[in-house]
């Protein structure tokens, strides 16, 4: 199994076949489009499991808006506008795990933690949800993402981590953009804006994995990285079931989503060492769970 550095390559794996196209770059410059896409790393299955999640946790967030007024115009099957933006089943459910909870540092505490946390947020939905689905979803979350990120990705040579050492869940949630949405996210380094409440000198790097649950273009809203040099920008276009694997020290942003249906993107960031609050502190940021092998 060969591995990929995130330099000024873009890597995209297809079933073992390997292609890799160069941007342009100098080099007293290092690159800013520092990705890596894996194609077809999730199963059919997985997708399904997660598509499924993701709606059901985006009519409970409407229904939750909407609950003092008419709702009769609005279509169950498709994620409307005003759905759009992050969907955390922790914090639908209002059920984020306490500071001392092992659901934070342990992987069997952390899944049934989350497997309450989706039922209670599904609310009339949770009876649609098995026991299976929920044990798929954070199989997802703590084995095939790791899994797929280790054995594509030179995690030694990007993070100076160790190939055998652990992976820890940092945090994990759905993005969403409706059709015809005109939300945006503007260019910024997921590491400025979740570090920012940490209180310790140095800031560990860690890698975020995007998870397209339907097929990506400029279109509808994809991903975009900033080219090595001026002006450049990398725009993905990727499948439902591949994984965007990039560092959170790397620029990117995202246009809004002119198509007629929801651009539905699974979230979930990793880290080579537990991230605490501070370094006085062993309270985790977020999440710190050693994932699965």
């Amino acid at each position: 199994m060969m591995r990929y550095s995130m330099t000024s390559f873009i890597v995209v794996v297809v079933d073992g076949v390997i292609m890799i196209a160069m941007m342009s770059s100098s080099s007293s410059t290092k690159s800013k489009s520092s990705f890596v896409i894996v194609k077809r790393a999730l199963s059919e299955d997985e997708v399904w499991a997660l598509r499924e999640e993701c709606d059901a946790l985006a009519r409970a967030a409407r229904a939750r808006r909407t609950d003092a007024s008419d709702d009769s115009d609005l279509d169950d099957e498709t994620v409307e506008d005003e759905n759009e933006g992050c969907l955390d089943a922790f914090a639908l459910a209002r059920m984020f795990p306490s500071e001392r909870s092992d659901a934070r540092v342990n992987a069997e505490a952390y899944a049934r933690a989350r497997e309450r946390a989706a039922r209670a947020a599904r609310g009339a939905d949770a009876s649609s949800a098995s026991a299976s689905d929920a044990s798929r979803v954070a199989n997802v979350v703590l084995r095939s993402i790791p899994r797929t990120l280790r054995e594509n990705v030179d995690i030694e040579c990007e993070f100076g981590a160790s190939k055998s050492g652990e992976i820890f869940l940092f945090n994990e949630h759905y993005v969403v953009k409706g059709g015809r949405s005109r939300s945006e996210f503007a260019w910024h380094r997921d590491g400025d804006e979740q570090l920012a409440l940490r209180i310790a000198r140095s800031t560990p790097k860690y890698v975020s994995a995007w998870c397209p649950l339907d097929d990506v273009s400029d279109a509808n809203g994809t991903l975009r990285f900033r080219g090595a040099r001026e002006g450049e920008v990398a725009v993905v276009d990727a499948e439902a079931g591949d994984v965007v694997f990039f560092a959170s020290d790397v620029e990117h942003s995202s246009g809004a989503n002119g198509s007629s249906t929801a651009r539905r993107v699974f979230y979930a960031q990793y880290s080579f060492e537990r991230i605490y609050a501070s370094a006085l502190d062993a309270t985790p940021l977020a999440f710190a769970v050693p994932t699965l092998r």
